[in-house]
């Protein structure tokens, strides 16, 4: 969030940011989300591409992977690299929110 609100989105600084979503519909195959334990650095942007990262970013890092079933939810820092598989011709519905902490220890939420 501080990448694409350096001046500040809310009243006081965010310490914390957690990622919720929560799946009503998923297709047979495919549409797992993947999240790496790496956070973006100035170096990554040497393996850019259009809208993401190549694999090489963070092929040598720890993740984890859940392909969700109906009703499923996963909460993440959404700081860290994730992605999600392609489901070809098949829908993938999910609600998300996001949750900070602030330096004054209110939890806050938004979508």
């Amino acid at each position: 969030m501080t990448r694409e609100f350096s001046a500040g989105l809310f009243d006081q600084e965010v310490v914390a940011q957690l990622a919720f979503n929560v799946w009503v519909a998923v297709p047979a195959t495919g549409g797992a989300t993947t999240v790496w334990r790496h956070r973006w650095e100035p170096a990554d942007e040497q393996h850019r591409q259009a809208y993401g990262y190549q694999l090489q970013t963070v092929g040598h890092c720890q993740r984890v992977s859940l392909r969700p079933e109906l009703g499923d939810g996963l909460l993440f820092n959404p700081a860290n690299f994730h992605a999600v598989d392609p489901c070809p011709g098949q829908r993938r519905i999910a609600f998300a929110l996001f949750l900070a902490l602030t330096t004054n220890g209110q939890l806050i939420a938004w979508s």
